[in-house]
């Protein structure tokens, strides 16, 4: 468990460190825990925090230390150490907005990258390091291992590889990742009976891999042989079937033949304190003062251009930055073709379309003609039908005028003669005044079948009144 009384100490104010993003963007992540980016007063920096079901962690049996006690450790540890070659202990600091009552993190200075992910790009890129960076990062992990090992008391790390060497942005080298690191008694050189394989197996001596170990500051010796086979070769050296191997009685260094091999063909003048350090035997294994002093007098061999590289690296960088960027802009001009020859097929599809919307449109056009000539020529018809129409009318109306006229002129007349017919006296000339009309009678009536005889008017009746 996190004990709060004793890290107190350590802790930073909650409102002097930023976490960007809510803690989304995680740098690295791994069993225990992942690394964010945090901002402390300003500065960039690291957190490393523990994941939330092994805040709780307790032990399984007597003598096992929790996950989160060796959490504790590191950052105690991190706390007394200052030295330029080690990664700089911030603080610890405590999420207050976190449902979590142990939710702490472990905050370090923000370095670039680590050396296996240097390494490894360049591999990629198909580029060798400089030799003068390659002893300039292996003698700075020296300084911070006899920096350990001198320590009162003294501090296995008991992981020395390159994924925990991480690089500043002027390239300097300092070691990181405390948290299998070991407090031994006073002697930095005697075996205490430890963990079995604390670390990464494939950088552990066969001291380490035995069921009840014991191992001092050795042991970071004949890792760092390991990590000089990393950093010269620019290939992990994987040992050949570590456990089989162990069983049949093989020297590490014949496992790691081929890595060995290697270096001789490169860098002869390091293979035999590289051999030295990966002896089985821990006693004749060098110390790391004397693995840095060798260090030390071959980087004057090979002076360490720090400004040159740098200025060299940092040109680098910016080649590759403006190269993604050229890359990104042809992916857009790519973009920009393909939606062009996308718009122009669009364009010819739409041309097509107008086209024969014209040619429907000059259809429709001579269908409107014709059908407004037709509509003209039956305007034309009617107006036509209608004057001839009208001219019948007008005959017509002039023809009942005049049948009007005559009947009214029929009817004075029979009117005028039935006035004077009954004005006449009985007499006894009746029968001579008859004959006399009788024989005008037939006259009249021809006079009157010629013109309309008006309605109603009876020859009979009068001729049976006469």
């Amino acid at each position: 468990m996190v004990d709060d009384s004793s890290c107190e100490e350590l802790m930073l104010r909650s409102d002097s460190v930023s976490w960007p993003q809510g803690r989304t963007r995680d740098l690295n992540k791994g069993s225990y825990g992942a690394v964010y980016p945090v901002k402390v007063h300003g500065f960039t920096c690291i957190a490393k925090r523990l994941h939330d079901v092994l805040q709780d962690a307790g032990p399984a049996d007597e003598g096992v230390v929790t996950v989160s006690e060796k959490f504790m450790q590191e950052c105690k540890i991190l706390s007394t150490l200052h030295h330029p070659n080690i990664v700089q202990f911030m603080g610890i600091h405590r999420a207050k907005d976190s449902a979590h009552p142990r939710d702490v993190s472990l905050i370090m200075e923000g370095l670039y990258i680590d050396l296996e992910q240097f390494l490894e790009n360049h591999n990629q890129a198909k580029d060798t390091v400089p030799l003068f960076l390659k002893l300039s990062f292996l003698l700075d992990t020296s300084h911070a291992l006899v920096y350990l090992h001198m320590h009162r008391p003294p501090i296995i790390h008991r992981d020395v590889k390159a994924a925990n060497v991480l690089l500043a942005r002027d390239m300097h080298a300092k070691l990181a990742d405390l948290g299998t690191s070991k407090l031994l008694a006073f002697n930095p050189l005697s075996s205490t009976k430890l963990t079995n394989c604390p670390g990464t197996l494939g950088i552990m001596p066969p001291e380490a891999l035995q069921p009840s170990p014991a191992y001092n500051t050795k042991l970071d010796v004949f890792s760092y042989g390991t990590l000089i086979l990393h950093t010269l070769n620019q290939e992990f050296p994987l040992p050949c079937e570590v456990g089989k191997a162990r069983r049949r009685g093989e020297f590490q260094i014949t496992k790691r033949q081929a890595a060995m091999d290697m270096l001789s063909s490169k860098h002869r003048q390091l293979h035999e304190m590289t051999r030295k350090c990966l002896q089985d035997n821990p006693e004749k294994r060098p110390d790391m003062k004397y693995v840095r002093d060798e260090l030390d007098r071959l980087s004057l061999q090979h002076p360490c251009n720090f400004t040159t590289f740098y200025d060299m690296y940092r040109e680098t960088e910016k080649l590759k930055r403006e190269l993604k960027a050229v890359e990104l802009w042809s992916s857009r001009m790519q973009r920009l073709q393909t939606e062009n020859g996308l718009l122009q097929a669009e364009i010819k599809q739409t041309g097509d379309e107008l086209r024969l919307a014209e040619t429907q449109a000059a259809v429709f056009k001579d269908d409107f003609d014709s059908e407004r000539r037709d509509r003209e020529r039956a305007a034309g018809e009617y107006d036509s039908d209608k004057r001839r129409l009208e001219a019948e009318k007008e005959e017509l109306r002039k023809e009942l005028q005049f049948e009007k006229a005559t009947r009214i002129r029929l009817q004075n007349e029979i009117q005028q003669m039935r006035e004077r017919d009954r004005e006449r006296p009985k007499s006894r000339s009746a029968k001579t005044t008859m004959g006399s009309r009788s024989a005008t009678l037939p006259t009249r009536k021809r006079t009157v079948s010629e013109g309309s005889r008006a309605p109603g008017t009876g020859w009979g009746r009068s001729a049976a009144e006469s």
